[in-house]
């Protein structure tokens, strides 16, 4: 059935092992199909001569079809298509594609069919979830090419903001990201404003470990300044892991600078492993770890930002090893911090320390505009909660707000401690517990806090039987105590001594399961009322207002849900402090009803009504749904 005059052969046939088919057919006028290409090289013209005939491709171009069934070892061979190398070239004009045939050569994966199948790149407008952005570009529309093995780039716009860095690739690179720097440091040398260096990782395991900023140990040197609008990033490649290891200092000291998506480990360092001065500096979705001395330490600048990161293990040997500081006496002020949705833990000093000197400092070399809200701060490793000192520790500072925080394990000193002077401090909707004590302001140095507000936060467990106290007042002025919930408190729930509060309000509080209070010192202008008292003891600040046998009615108080049910006494018993309410009054404690009954709670490893686990720490009761679903979340 095949041409007269042709010969066709099969690879493997060992008796024509050796022979120039090319020089036979010459010889002999006859036209001899090897594996399905014309000896010699077929060409358009030998179609006629080869028509009929199967082509040979296969998985890997190398072992043919059999010319006879039309069937390769993977797919089906494209008529009218031979195999020539590692693609498919054709002998004849056919109602299939190059690309349909090349995908066959290489492995049967049909082309523009929208499914990446085994050896495409991509498929039609399947793009596996890949972007102009994902390989580097700063934005733009990707498309995959004809043949499905590559992507088209020609609709993304210009990477030429781009660096990147890989360890694993030779020195001498350009920053491109086909010849990348060898080195985080190369790249940082070159950056300019509005440009990101890319350091590439692993995907997998732990991630890939860079010996600091030069591969071998030397610190990042961050050496150019961005601009606003303009910053220059240092982050991980998407999808993959980095890890910086260098014992050195690494100096956040240029402005306008992000780092986003690195661990860094500072393999027991005993310098300060982080110092921070350049103002509009951003450090997030970052790992620091693991110093014998300060993880960060911020010493001047504008705006300086802390988002999403963990920090921990900093072990001092023989003193603080703070997991964060402010030291505003080196290059202050410092102006605008903020401390958001990290966790911070795990450090034998504070979580974060507002440092000042003994003698204190002026409102002009400060650290004030402070935000601490969202974080987690805990001890886990039993040695170092008893080391540990404070999960916050202020030591000088004004205009700071520390918002919806949770703190718990420090058995060994109070959860927060505010001293030497603070000016317009807000506390508010934090959970404290499992602490030796809670809050305490105290003055020192001769200086006093002033406009101090404690507002709808929970305490319990702070369960020193000889020194513990949910809060403490020794020289404030302008403080207003609203609203909070305090539980199983010891030895005190609430204490004055020396300086004591001039001026305030204690109003709207629920006390539960605590001891008594100490009111010493001085305690003038202070307006308590409408406080509920329930197996506590309020001498020194009961009123009539006061109610000290009525069950609150928690939702769970054993599992620390400190909500209230529809029928609790505690409904509408407050009295109008500004805050807002539902009902006819304020209700007492943290959590007014109708944001409670039905909802997350916040504490407590945070659970809904029905017991099924939440995410969400505060949120009304008319969208609850969003929060404890059928089933959980």
């Amino acid at each position: 059935n095949y041409p007269q005059g042709a010969m066709f052969m099969q690879a493997g046939d060992n008796a024509f092992a050796g022979v120039d088919w090319g020089v036979i057919a010459s010889a002999t006028g006859m036209t001899i199909c090897m594996d399905g290409v014309l000896a010699g090289g077929c060409t358009p013209s030998c179609a006629a001569k080869c028509a009929g005939e199967s082509d040979g491709c296969s998985g890997t171009c190398g072992n043919p079809c059999n010319p006879l069934t039309q069937t390769c070892s993977v797919g089906i061979c494209t008529t009218h298509y031979k195999c020539s190398g590692a693609s498919c070239v054709a002998n004849v004009t056919g109602a299939y594609t190059t690309s349909n045939c090349n995908n066959m050569c290489t492995g049967g994966a049909d082309c523009n069919n929208g499914i990446v199948e085994t050896g495409e790149t991509c498929d039609g407008t399947n793009l596996s979830g890949q972007t102009c952005v994902g390989l580097g570009f700063s934005g733009g529309n990707l498309a995959c090419s004809a043949d499905c093995f590559s992507f088209d780039t020609s609709g993304c716009t210009s990477s030429m903001n781009n660096i990147y860095v890989d360890n694993n690739a030779p020195a001498g690179g350009d920053g491109s990201i086909t010849n990348p720097y060898d080195t985080i440091n190369a790249g940082l040398n070159v950056a300019q404003a509005g440009y990101t260096v890319n350091i590439r990782g692993d995907t997998a395991g732990a991630g890939r470990i860079y010996n600091g900023g030069d591969n071998s140990g030397a610190a990042v040197n961050f050496v150019m300044a961005g601009t606003a609008g303009n910053v220059i990033t240092l982050k991980n490649y998407p999808g993959e892991k980095v890890i910086v290891q260098t014992s050195s200092t690494i100096n956040f000291d240029m402005d306008y600078n992000v780092i986003d998506g690195i661990i860094f480990d500072h393999l027991e360092g005993s310098s300060r492993f982080i110092i921070w001065t350049g103002d509009v500096v951003t450090l997030k979705n970052s790992v620091v770890k693991n110093g014998s001395y300060i993880g960060i330490e911020i010493r001047g600048g504008r705006n300086p930002i802390i988002l999403n990161n963990e920090i921990y293990s900093f072990i001092f040997p023989t003193g603080d090893g703070h997991c964060t500081s402010t030291d505003a006496t080196v290059a202050g002020p410092i102006i605008g911090l903020r401390l958001l949705n990290n966790t911070i833990h795990d450090c034998t000093g504070d979580g974060i320390q507002l440092y000042a000197p003994s003698a204190g400092l002026d409102d002009s070399v400060s650290s004030r505009e402070i935000l601490i809200e969202g974080n987690i701060f805990y001890n886990t490793d039993a040695t170092n909660a008893i080391r540990g000192e404070n999960a916050i520790d202020m030591k000088e500072g004004g205009d700071i707000i520390i918002r919806n925080n949770v703190m718990y394990n420090y058995p060994a000193n109070k959860i927060i401690v505010s001293q030497k002077g603070h000016w317009n401090v807000t506390i508010e909707g934090n959970i404290f517990h499992d602490g030796k004590q809670g809050i305490e302001f105290r003055a020192e140095s001769g200086r006093s806090s002033r406009n101090i507000t404690i507002l709808r936060n929970v305490f319990y467990n702070i369960s020193n039987i000889s020194s513990g106290y949910a809060l403490k007042f020794d020289g404030a002025f302008d403080v207003k105590v609203y609203q909070n919930t305090i539980d199983n408190s010891r030895h005190w729930s609430i204490r004055t001594e020396n300086g004591g509060i001039t001026n305030g309000e204690i109003k709207n509080n629920l006390i539960s399961d605590s001891d008594t209070v100490s009111i010493s010192g001085t305690f003038s202008g202070v307006s308590v009322s409408n406080n509920g008292w329930f197996n506590s003891v309020c001498t020194g600040l009961c009123d009539a207002g006061t109610d000290t046998t009525a069950n609150p009615l928690f939702v769970d108080a054993l599992n620390h849900n400190y909500h209230l049910q529809a029928t609790s006494p505690m409904i509408d018993k407050g009295v109008d402090v500004g805050l807002g309410y539902s009902g006819s009054a304020p209700d007492l404690g943290a959590y007014e009803y109708s944001e409670g009954v039905g909802t997350c709670a916040s504490q407590g490893g945070i659970i809904c009504a029905g017991g099924e686990a939440c995410d969400i720490a505060y949120i009304p009761a008319s969208d609850s749904s969003t929060c404890c679903p059928a089933g959980g979340n």
